[in-house]
């Protein structure tokens, strides 16, 4: 299972978690979650921006 949270990436004031068997899936339910409650649009979502978060991403 991976998972990444708000507060991992530095939203501290979010307590909200991904979770995904795959990484297509996390990013899948994240992304959902940054674009709705944290106001990211929808093309910032590259995959550079993945990539710059993807050294927080827990492994378990």
């Amino acid at each position: 299972m991976l998972s990444l949270s708000c507060r991992d990436i530095g939203i501290m004031d979010c307590e909200y978690v991904a979770r995904g068997e795959t990484e297509e899936e996390l990013w899948g339910e994240g992304v959902e979650h940054i674009i709705k409650v944290h106001g990211t649009e929808d093309a910032d979502i590259t995959p550079q921006f993945k990539e710059s978060y993807k050294r927080y991403i827990k492994y378990s």
